[in-house]
């Protein structure tokens, strides 16, 4: 099963660590044993993980606690390299071991150091905030216990703190912590990530160079895929992934396509410019031009509409059969410039001008609930029974690259669950969400970092991050799933169309979450 190891997070940590040295604070002798407040005696029908005695869960634990916690709030230990540690025969500090501390001092400072045999490694800079540190303090007083179980070897993480002049020590699964845990991870700025699947591609056509514009979509009848760099658009087969076709766009940094329900028609946008293609033999039927720069093209579930929208003003509308503009349409809100309906049930998700994100019922015209403030970029799709609906937004003016995914029920717009790529808040992009066919599980563009992107995968029971398709370089046109060859395929900005195993990915993660069914 395809996972990342503590050593591998381990010696990423380390090296993000080289650039300076922090000296580790010692004043206070600490005995673990004596002083930290633990649980009851192991119980082999209490909770999951290796059920050890209480002398060894004892002796992991003062092997890595740190011996004093003068000036700080809270330390979250990992250590990696215990696999190769104990077959190596070393001891809990030989060569192979990596530990690192996340750190908080009483006052919020924030600093991280790792530990090798390449010396202490330091680094620091942010700072919690008093609102955080309240609820960090919340979380500590009532973290989940532990039973005196420890985790298998390679997924333990430490949690250890002052409470009421006490230490307090407790020892979690990192491949599946509880949720006030997780919260703790983002709160003292660790970065830490829980234990993830990774998935790379089992094929790849080479389709195009770099450009960094682009699309990328499959007809609505699963027969072509459609890619474009951004001059030109290629037609393939998406099973033998023979080229079909290769058409050229006239049309500089084609973008964002979307095809009308019955398949008959193609749109994508520019910059301040859309092309409508019949997909028949895919020859340019219309052109629009001079329009806001940043366009979304939709066409409504009957197919006898296209509206281009912005974030800016309500959308331009098209009739199809005619090309001529339309002052609005019945079901369109007035205030609403984006527009997301669900496919059976009379409901929506909008977005205004002023970056409200609302859930909407068509046939009362009324909101069901506000579900955000201060959005852009709002992109929301229904699940398959469409008792849930997922939005993708972004901050529209103060929090502009702060960007979020959510799930809500769809009867009373309640929040389900909030999904974080590797359960961290900080995200360069989050987009494009896709459900699976059968509803159990929500994909997304994601961009953790500033240098690769991917697809997360999220469990819709748990609300938790289970897996990543990698291998997408750094940026990507859009991602489409072909249930009939058991895959996602997406089209990258390297020039590459990528094939993942899907039906594969998914069983593994249904084997990874299956201890934790419950938990």
């Amino acid at each position: 099963m395809p996972t990342r190891t503590f050593q591998e997070n381990m010696n990423e940590r380390f090296l993000a660590r080289w650039f300076y040295t922090l000296f580790v604070m010692v004043n206070v002798s600490f005995a673990p044993s004596a002083s930290f407040a633990q649980d009851d005696p192991p119980n082999a029908a209490d909770g999951i993980g290796e059920v050890r005695t209480l002398s060894e869960y004892d002796a992991w634990v003062e092997s890595y606690c740190q011996k004093s916690l003068a000036g700080i709030r809270l330390v979250i230990i990992t250590v990696g390299g215990e696999e190769a540690a104990k077959a190596a025969g070393e001891g809990p500090h030989g060569p192979s071991i990596i530990q690192s501390w996340d750190n908080v001092s009483i006052d919020g400072k924030c600093w991280g150091e790792t530990k090798s045999r390449w010396g202490l490694q330091g680094a620091g800079g942010n700072t919690v905030s008093q609102n955080d540190l309240k609820r960090l303090d919340e979380l500590l007083a009532n973290l989940p216990a532990d039973g005196s179980k420890l985790p298998p070897i390679g997924r333990r993480v430490m949690i250890q703190s002052m409470r009421n002049g006490n230490g307090m020590i407790r020892v979690y699964d990192i491949a599946n912590p509880p949720l006030e845990v997780l919260e703790i991870f983002r709160l003292s700025h660790s970065g830490l990530r829980p234990r993830t699947l990774y998935f790379r591609p089992k094929h790849e056509i080479d389709a195009a160079s770099y450009r960094g514009d682009g699309f990328f979509g499959l007809t609505p009848d699963r027969a072509q895929i459609v890619y474009s760099d951004g001059s030109k658009m290629q037609l393939w087969e998406p099973t033998t992934r023979e080229t079909l076709g290769v058409l050229k766009l006239e049309l500089s940094f084609a973008r964002n396509i979307t095809f009308k329900p019955d398949g008959s028609l193609a749109a994508f946008v520019g910059y301040g410019e859309c092309v409508i293609l019949e997909t028949q033999k895919w020859k340019r039927l219309h052109y629009v031009q001079s329009l806001s720069w940043s366009l979304t093209p939709r066409f409504t579930l009957d197919g006898k509409h296209l509206l281009l929208c912005s974030d800016e003003k309500p959308p331009v509308i098209y009739e199809t059969a005619t090309w001529k503009p339309v002052a609005r349409l019945t079901d369109l809100p007035e205030e609403a410039v984006r527009f997301c309906p669900a496919i059976k049930k009379r409901l929506a998700v909008i977005q205004s001008a002023k970056g409200t994100v609302s859930l909407w019922n068509l046939d009362k015209q009324a909101s069901v609930a506000v579900l955000d403030e201060d959005c852009g970029g709002t992109e929301a799709v229904f699940s398959p029974d469409e008792t849930l609906v997922a939005t993708a937004t972004r901050g529209l003016s103060t929090n502009k690259y702060h960007w979020r995914l959510r799930v809500w029920k769809t009867d009373t717009g309640e929040l389900l669950h909030e999904l974080r790529p590797f359960e961290q808040t900080r995200c360069e992009s989050l987009s494009r969400p896709l459900w699976t066919p059968d509803g159990k599980y929500l994909l997304a563009h994601s961009m953790s970092n500033t240098i690769s992107v991917g697809i997360s995968v999220w469990s819709l029971k748990t609300g938790r991050h289970r897996g990543e398709f990698v291998g997408a370089g750094n940026s990507m046109y859009g991602m489409e799933m072909f249930p009939e060859n058991g895959e996602l395929i997406a089209g990258c900005g390297d020039g590459k169309i990528r094939f993942w195993d899907f039906s594969s990915a998914i069983n593994d993660i249904e084997e990874f979450e299956r201890p934790f069914d419950g938990h």
